[in-house]
């Protein structure tokens, strides 16, 4: 991998301790991602359901009571690496890892990850286009590379995913999955990662995931996720621990006023 463009492990651990980020607006985009700097633009973020960096937007408050369920469990448990997945495809989990993400990094260092090779969404709904990803380094880059992405103070560091993968069981099979989730824990120690996992229901791709994260969220979204489907869902995702299920568009009446589009309630 050519220095010129890529960083070494060296540059990306300077990265992922550094406080501050110095850059001008007016950069070229491409050239501020090759630098490993995202500034979110917030319109952007808005447009793609994004909500929970702004604390003081309604729709951001479920996420901030979710924030606090999963801060409890990694305090009492140590659990570092937090996925989050669905029974099956649009069911809001890529929605509810973003925002619990953004309302995390208010308060604690936060990483997301984007490992749903075969359904990419993190970077784009963000608002960037990734020059590496989890991808690239399963596929044999000696480096996994992290974004810091800033929006005001708030900072998130992201490993996004470079471009759909085809063949993304044989990848998350392979021994350098393995090593990305170690290299992983030691790069965000300290902090809470959020993974962004396939559909439970969709292949064997989280089957191999869950071998590697400490906990999961389960989204289920009111009238679409069948019971049976959620029953074979926790099914297979054991013994890796459920930390609870988040409800997605929810129907029942809880302060949805407030909420417009997006209630939510987490349930144990």
């Amino acid at each position: 991998m050519s220095m010129s463009t890529s960083m070494s492990m060296f540059d990306t651990l300077l990265l992922a301790e550094s406080d501050t980020i110095a850059w001008d607006p007016q950069d070229d985009p491409i050239s501020l991602v090759e630098r490993g700097i995202v500034p979110l633009q917030r319109a952007n973020l808005v447009r793609n359901d994004v909500y929970a960096f702004a604390m003081d937007d309604p729709r951001s408050q479920p996420f901030a009571m979710l924030r606090s369920r999963v801060l409890r469990h990694t305090g009492t448990t140590q659990a570092q690496l937090i996925a989050v997945t669905s029974a099956k495809p649009r069911e809001g989990k890529s929605f509810v890892a973003l925002n619990l993400a953004a309302a995390l990094s208010h308060i604690h260092p936060t990483w997301l990850i984007d490992a749903d090779l075969r359904n990419p969404s993190i970077a784009r709904r963000l608002g960037f286009t990734p020059l590496h990803g989890i991808d690239t380094f399963l596929h044999g880059d000696d480096a996994i590379v992290p974004l810091r992405c800033r929006l005001d103070t708030d900072l998130l560091t992201v490993i996004a995913i470079h471009e759909a993968q085809a063949d993304s069981a044989k990848l998350l099979a392979s021994p350098r999955a393995g090593k990305a989730f170690a290299t992983l824990r030691t790069l965000a120690a300290g902090a809470v990662c959020v993974i962004d996992t396939p559909p439970v229901l969709e292949g064997d791709d989280l089957m191999i995931l869950a071998q590697h994260v400490d906990a999961v969220l389960l989204v289920v979204e009111e009238g679409r996720t069948l019971h049976a489907d959620l029953r074979e869902s926790l099914r297979i995702l054991s013994p890796t621990p459920v930390l609870g299920t988040v409800l997605n568009r929810t129907l029942l009446p809880v302060r949805a006023q407030y909420y417009g589009q997006y209630p939510y309630r987490s349930a144990p």
